[in-house]
Order: C-alpha cells, then sequence, then structure tokens
C-alpha cells in the first residue's frame, strides 16, 4: 500500500490538469492539453510496481504523434535509472512512439531527488517550455501518510501498543517503514511543500496514487493549485490507483468529467480484478467547495469542542490499520461531534452535509479494506485530535486546514 502524501521517491503519476489565464498562450496553444505521468520510485519498494503501470501505459490507447493538440508526457525514476522525460504517442499504424526528451543525470554521486520542490519544479518548467499548454491532469503514484509530518510514520508517537508485522505487506503499496508523500533517498516532502512547488500554477485535477491522501487536511491544502482533488482516504493496493486506461479520458476538457471518469475506472477494476483483493476507496473532491465547507466546520467545532474531546475513539470509523490511529471517516466523526446527550442533532449538521454533498462530488468504497469493514464512507478522512500526540497537535495547527477551522487548539 502507498502510505503517506509525503512523496516518497515514489511512482508518481502526474496526470497534472491545469489552467491557465487565455492571454498566456498564443492561439495554437491555447487549446493544447497535457497529461505528465511522473513515475519517481528508483530507491524504494515501489520501483517494480512502477514499471508495471508505466508498461501498461505504454500498451494503452495514446494521442496520436500527429496531435500537439494532446500531449502525454511521462518521467520515470526507477531503479538503477538516469531519471528521463519522455513523450509517448502512437504513429499512423497505431505503434508505439516514445521520444526521450529530457534526461537529470544530477550532480556527481548525488542522485536527483525525484520528489523535492526543486525537482518537481524542474520537470513541470521543461514539460511547459517543450509544449507550453494551458489544460493538465497530474497523477501522482508513491508512498504517502496523508498529512502527517515527514518522517512520522517511522517514528510515531502513542502507538498504542507495538506494530505489529503487516500480513498484507505484500499487497499494498506500503514498505513498513513509510512517511508523508516519497521516499526518495529517504526524502519526503510535505503536503504544504508539495503544494508550494506548484505555486502560480493552477491545474483542473490532481490525483494522488498514494496511500491515506484523501483526507480533509489534504485537500484543503491543495484547493488552490486544483479544481478537482482525487485520491484514496485508506491504504493503495500495490498495484495502484493509475492505469493506462485513465490516459485518454484525462484529455477531456471538463475538469469534472476527468476527475469522474478517474474515479469510476478504478472501482471498476477494484471490483473486477483479484489483485484488488476486493478492497479500494477513492472520492473526487470540488475545491471551489471547501471554504464553505470550512466555514460551517469552524462554527461546529468551536460551539462543539466539549464534546469533541469527549468522543470515543473506537466509536468512529476508521480508514486505518495496524494502529495506525491518525484517520477516520470525517462526516461520521463530525456527525458524533453535533449529537446531543438526548440523540438529537446539532442544526449546524444539516447544513455540513448539505456542504459535504458539493464537496465530495464523487464516493466510492468497498464493503471492506483488507480486515477494515466499512460503514460508514464520506470520502474523506481526518484527525481526532489526541492528547498523547503532542508533536503531531502541534504540526497539525500549521496546516491551512487547521488555520481556517481551528480544529485542533
Amino acid at each position: 500500500m502507498k502510505a503517506c502524501l509525503r512523496l516518497l521517491a515514489c511512482s508518481l503519476f502526474f496526470a497534472l490538469t491545469l489552467s491557465g489565464c487565455e492571454g498566456l498562450y498564443p492561439p495554437a496553444e491555447k487549446d493544447r492539453q497535457m497529461v505528465l505521468c511522473y513515475f519517481s520510485s528508483h530507491n524504494n519498494s515501489l520501483s517494480e510496481s512502477s514499471r508495471n503501470v508505466l508498461n501498461d501505459i505504454r500498451n494503452a490507447a495514446l494521442p496520436s504523434a500527429d496531435d500537439d493538440s494532446k500531449v502525454l508526457l511521462v518521467y520515470y525514476h526507477l531503479a538503477d535509472t538516469v531519471p528521463v522525460l519522455a513523450r509517448m504517442s502512437r504513429d499512423g499504424d497505431g505503434k508505439l512512439v516514445e521520444t526521450r526528451l529530457m534526461t537529470y543525470p544530477g550532480n556527481g554521486t548525488l542522485s536527483v531527488k525525484s520528489l523535492s520542490a526543486e525537482q518537481l519544479k524542474q520537470v513541470w518548467t521543461d514539460a511547459q517550455t517543450l509544449f507550453p499548454s494551458r489544460k493538465h491532469s497530474l497523477f501522482i503514484s508513491s508512498h504517502g501518510s496523508g498529512y502527517l509530518p515527514a518522517g512520522y510514520l517511522s517514528d510515531p508517537e502513542n502507538m498504542i501498543g507495538p506494530m505489529e508485522e503487516d500480513p498484507y505487506r505484500f499487497l499494498v503499496k506500503s514498505d513498513g517503514s513509510t512517511r508523508t508523500i516519497g521516499p526518495d533517498d529517504d526524502l519526503e516532502i510535505n503536503i504544504q511543500d508539495f503544494a508550494s512547488a506548484f505555486a502560480g500554477y493552477h491545474f483542473d485535477v490532481i490525483t494522488l496514487d498514494c496511500c491515506y491522501m484523501g483526507g480533509v487536511e489534504v485537500a484543503y491544502e491543495m484547493k488552490d493549485i486544483c479544481d478537482y482533488f482525487v485520491a484514496a482516504p485508506t491504504e493503495v493496493m500495490s498495484k495502484g490507483i493509475i492505469c493506462g486506461e485513465m490516459i485518454m479520458p484525462s484529455f477531456s476538457a471538463s475538469a469534472d468529467s476527468v476527475a469522474r471518469s478517474v474515479c469510476n475506472i478504478y472501482m471498476n477494476r477494484v471490483k473486477n480484478d483479484p489483485d484488488y483483493c476486493s478492497s479500494g476507496t477513492i472520492s473526487a473532491v470540488k475545491s471551489s467547495e471547501l471554504d464553505e465547507l470550512a466555514t460551517i466546520c469552524s462554527d461546529i467545532f468551536s460551539r462543539r469542542r466539549s464534546v469533541l474531546g469527549q468522543i470515543d475513539p473506537k466509536t468512529v470509523q476508521p480508514y486505518f490499520r495496524n494502529r495506525q490511529h491518525w484517520f477516520y471517516d470525517f462526516s461520521d466523526l463530525v456527525r458524533k461531534i453535533c449529537t446531543n446527550e438526548d440523540g438529537s442533532q446539532d442544526e449546524a449538521y444539516a447544513n455540513f452535509r448539505t456542504a459535504m454533498d458539493k464537496a465530495a462530488v464523487y464516493r466510492g468504497t468497498t464493503p471492506k479494506f483488507l480486515e477494515i469493514t466499512i460503514n460508514t464512507y464520506s470520502g474523506l478522512s481526518t484527525y481526532l485530535p489526541d492528547r498523547n500526540c503532542p508533536n503531531l497537535n502541534n504540526y497539525y495547527k500549521t496546516l491551512s486546514w487547521n488555520k481556517k477551522t481551528g480544529f485542533v487548539m
């Protein structure tokens, strides 16, 4: 499984869907769409999985080599390889055309840190220099740990007992030592740094093919750089979210259509491919609805803080396994915060549900994720404040979601 949004030098599959101002592009470029696939897994457990996805893309329907209005670029940095940026397309006979555009040899013995903000910016700058475009779709495939700070999963507070050997470790995108988005030569990148790497750009859709990235904290951090955000609140099976079948639908003119297509294709695979063990979750979030959701939550959290402090974590829908108790169903937690002693609901809960329906436009789940029974599914996860995690609480206060809502005081 892919734990952490820590872009761990993982298989990053960027399908960047970006919208720019019309005045920035010559007429011939205003209609160009780009899908950038970014695989970064040269120094972690996902290298083989990345190769498989890369080959699946090579065998899939691709844009025509003669059509510069639809451009598929692939950045891949796998085990024992130099990072490469290539264009993939098909010629008039339907044969694969793979053209190497750039290589990134690094500096002497120092390997390229593919998940650093600097390399992310460099690759994106190169892509835009070669093929200026205003619409992009971004898929990132990596290890991930949601909103958690870099390194937290490998050295956490209050684990509620020792970490046990994971019987599913060979089936999920997790190497047993995962951290935030990454690792890339032990490099992880926090969600704030990832978002800031693309400051000034705006994507139609960002899809994070990483464990635990479907959290309200992550979605809110990404809201200013994309129209739609797609991710899973649970872990992700090692086969991943991204596949070749998603490439051509990612060139849709509608960001909403791209996001829903990615979710539909993934859930169909989960249900029909035995490699997924009938285990998968995903959601698509509309960024423009998140500020209204945050405003409502700010009111609820401030008025109902005494109730929040009394909630038993065992009564809230979990999205975690193996004692990693930092991911709970967002709506289930808010419902409990809004529940009065007589069982009635605070009047603000109805407003919350309406806002959630507007924000989480697609919610897909299987009845179980491995041994986790999913009785309640809102499409987003959240932290449940824990007094025994002072370091995490202090870090959480730096997240944009907490600054807006005051969830952790």
